[in-house]
């Protein structure tokens, strides 16, 4: 006779159960993902703890009755941890909403896809031809447009570009002869005294044009060419710096690099065997002769997805709630996945890409300078400045590939408030205080008199500390 199941034993069967149902269903569910859209298994570390829960799961539910009590136990003092840790930092550091056409990395919840489409309709409605910004690094998964032997790195020309709203009312700008953010006939001077390459920091999210770190150093007399891309990483940067820097060949080349996010943007970029061509010398798509093909290619990609966006709204479907990002454990894994990052492979392609970099501009006879942008939680956590975000090992990184450093970490470290400098004190990108901060850096550390010591091939002397040198230096020729 078959004895009956005691409490204990039915609480590891269900819960071994749900476990087996839950990780199955996960691993389910990325094996069709993968299928249906004809792509490579990613994110593997996910795939492993899926297949690992599952497989505990089974294996326990084949145990003794007391050891399978245990082993359920441990199961989920594990899963109910793990969300109670996903709760915490949720409420305390909550993700940002993104909206499926990249208008921006919105911070402020009320802005998301309905509000953008309102103001692309409001500002159509009044005569204006606007398209939302779209990113380079929407067209990775497909190595290219669609359908088109194409891979666009800036946006389309002569246009009013929706680009993101964080401080008061949304951004546009009205784009160049080649889709970036630059004032009209920048590209018919005979001469462009410096080229700022990097991603949404660069580009100007999310204040006006004349506020960001193009306009402030045009503001200070200097010729610039703003070729920052949101949402770019390391390899779209320098396919840009191969189609559009090299045929105006500046003297002075700034590397903008934010610690956020361009190792994540890496990690993708290199799937694209396009983009990795680029670090053969030579290879180009000679993008800047073929604007009216790409004006006309973005076009209709931009038509498709703003009306997917509106089919979209129209249908009820929405952007990922805070329940869905939870239950996702999305703060835990893009955690998990920034420890990952910073790995060898990744840090020694991205030397590479550098010294590509530099090796290309001095081919034209200019100078290539490294500038770190910090991001809010430096100054709002406490954190090891050095190893928070692999700071030290990106810096090491640069230095060793012979490329001088101008590190905004220490100077934003030295401003009475360094959370004012951001949108909202919240994050995001910074606001005009903090652009105008970083470009002043900049002009300081290549411009005036005695202040190139700012850039340091010793890790061990602060940006703080040689602006202070220099400062008193200055003082004392003036006396």
């Amino acid at each position: 006779m078959k004895r009956p199941s005691s409490r204990k034993e039915k609480f590891a069967n269900t819960a071994l159960w749900v476990a087996l149902l839950f990780f199955g269903g996960i691993l389910t569910y990325l094996l069709v993902r993968a299928a249906i859209h004809h792509s490579p298994m990613t994110h593997g570390y996910i795939i492993l703890v899926v297949t690992a829960g599952a497989a505990f799961s089974l294996f326990a539910l084949t145990r003794p009755t007391e050891t399978k009590v245990n082993m359920a136990l441990a199961l989920t003092i594990w899963v109910t941890s793990i969300y109670a840790c996903e709760l915490f930092l949720f409420f305390r550091y909550p993700l940002s909403q993104h909206t499926v056409l990249d208008i921006g990395r919105p911070r402020i919840p009320f802005w998301g896809p309905r509000d953008a489409l309102k103001t692309l309709d409001d500002l159509k409605a009044s005569g204006i031809d606007a398209y939302p910004h779209a990113s380079p690094a929407r067209f990775i998964a497909s190595d290219g447009l669609p359908g088109r032997n194409l891979f666009p790195l800036s946006g389309i020309s002569e246009k009013v570009t929706l680009l993101c709203k964080e401080l008061g009312e949304p951004i546009t700008y009205k784009s160049d002869e080649h889709g970036f953010n630059n004032p009209e006939g920048l590209w018919e001077k005979e001469r462009v005294e410096v080229v700022l390459i990097g991603d949404s920091f660069t580009h100007g999210n999310c204040v006006q044009r004349e506020d960001g770190i193009a306009g402030q150093l045009r503001g200070m007399g200097k010729t610039v060419a703003n070729l920052g891309m949101a949402g770019t990483g390391p390899l779209i940067q320098i396919a840009t710096l191969e189609e559009y820097a090299r045929p105006i060949t500046p003297g002075i080349v700034f590397w903008i690099y934010c610690e956020g996010n361009d190792i994540l943007n890496l990690e993708q970029e290199k799937k694209s065997p396009t983009l990795i061509r680029y670090m053969r010398s030579g290879f180009s798509q000679n993008l800047i002769k073929h604007q009216s093909e790409i004006d006309q290619a973005l076009r209709d990609y931009m038509g498709h997805e703003i009306k997917k966006e509106v089919d979209k709204i129209q249908e009820g479907v929405q952007t990922a709630s805070g329940f869905e990002q939870v239950a996702k454990l999305a703060i835990m894994r893009r955690l998990t996945e920034n420890v990952l990052l910073f790995r060898a492979a990744n840090l020694s392609l991205f030397q590479e890409v550098l010294l590509q970099a530099k090796r290309k501009t001095a081919a034209w006879g200019g100078r290539f300078y490294f500038v770190y942008l910090p991001t809010i939680e430096r100054y709002t956590l406490k954190v090891d400045h050095d190893a928070f975000q692999s700071r030290k090992k990106i810096l090491s990184v640069v230095r060793d590939a012979g490329i001088p450093v101008i590190d905004i970490t220490d100077i934003f470290a030295t401003h009475q408030d360094a959370p004012s400098l951001f949108a909202y004190r919240t994050g995001g990108h910074y606001n005009a205080d903090g652009y105008r901060l970083v470009a002043q850096t900049i002009f300081d550390t290549v411009y005036r008199t005695g202040v190139r010591t700012l850039v340091s091939d010793d890790p061990s002397v602060p940006a703080t500390e040689t602006i202070m040198r220099s400062k008193m230096s200055d003082q004392k020729r003036s006396d």
